[in-house]
């Protein structure tokens, strides 16, 4: 199968899970608020879906399976929701549902079009958007990405956070040989994956860098989430033998970006920061805003 005839066929099966999905969403949020004029309405979630999940078997499209599954996972999520809310409105009547549910439900709708987005345009620029090694996602994707959440912010006041995640003692892992150096990033990549949301993001930086992408999440948020990300990569290293000489541990920086900001600023101040506050190795600090003007001010005072 050609590369362009992959393409297209692969368009033409994400197309109809945009329309139906949309429309099966509109019937939803009809029914949530207008349930005693729209009863007759079919409220089950669209077919398309399992038949784009049996047309990627047969076919072997150029969808990584990485981010297949997390599109699987999303995918069901929003299932349980709709059919939780649906219950929720026949339940009570005209009493509104908890808005928390609705939220959920409206948020994981949200995400799950927006990652069928994300297959087309990685496609598109011929970049599946993962890093070879992780299985996270790509830098290059980065900014685009980024700048995607900072309008959805400016648009509809939903918050996100992202946690910069580093490597301690990077020269003691180097010396330690790349076999070692590979089992680090395995290690860290998985327990990256496994810490975030079907929804949220993360990507690999650099050799000792990795950023987290949390949706929906202010900043206690992120903080919870570097600690369920220490809890999940002490199992692991457990799980995988380490001993106390192979050991390693990450810090964190955890920040909430504003519209307007820009994002690789914003890292490169976060990483500022972890250089200037962080003397131990497994800490956690919350990135503070300052204008370029401040931090030059700031180096200029400490020399």
């Amino acid at each position: 199968m050609s590369l362009s005839y992959e393409k297209s066929d692969v368009f033409k099966i994400l197309s109809p899970l945009f329309e139906e999905h949309s429309g099966w969403y509109s019937r939803i949020i009809k029914f949530i608020f207008y349930p005693d004029k729209n009863r007759n309405f079919t409220l089950e979630m669209p077919k398309s879906f399992g038949e784009f999940l049996k047309k990627q078997e047969e076919e072997d499209y150029p969808i990584d399976p990485i981010t297949l599954n997390r599109l699987v996972s999303m995918q069901s999520e929003l299932h349980s929701s709709s059919k939780k809310v649906v219950e929720l409105t026949k339940t009570l009547g005209e009493q509104k549902i908890p808005y928390e549910e609705f939220n959920n439900f409206s948020n994981l709708y949200d995400e799950f079009i927006n990652h069928i987005r994300r297959i087309e345009e990685d496609i598109v620029a011929m970049d599946k958007g993962l890093d070879s090694k992780t299985g996270l996602r790509s830098v290059s994707m980065l900014e685009s990405d980024m700048a995607k959440e900072l309008e959805r912010r400016a648009r509809n006041g939903k918050t996100f956070s992202i946690v910069l995640a580093r490597l301690d003692n990077f020269d003691e892992i180097k010396e330690k040989g790349e076999q070692f150096y590979d089992k680090v990033l395995k290690i860290s990549s998985a327990s990256i994956l496994e810490c975030i949301r079907s929804f949220d993001d993360a990507y690999r930086l650099n050799e000792t860098d990795f950023l987290l992408s949390l949706k929906h999440a202010n900043v206690d948020g992120a903080v919870a989430c570097t600690d369920r990300l220490r809890d999940i990569m002490n199992r692991r290293k457990k799980e995988e033998g380490l001993t106390s000489d192979e050991d390693f541990t990450l810090s964190q920086c955890v920040g909430e970006p504003l519209p307007g900001y820009n994002i690789p600023e914003m890292i490169d101040g976060m990483r500022e920061d972890m250089k200037e506050n962080i003397t131990e190795p497994d800490s956690v600090i919350k990135y503070v805003e300052q204008s370029p003007l401040q931090r030059y001010l700031k180096s200029v005072e400490s020399t």
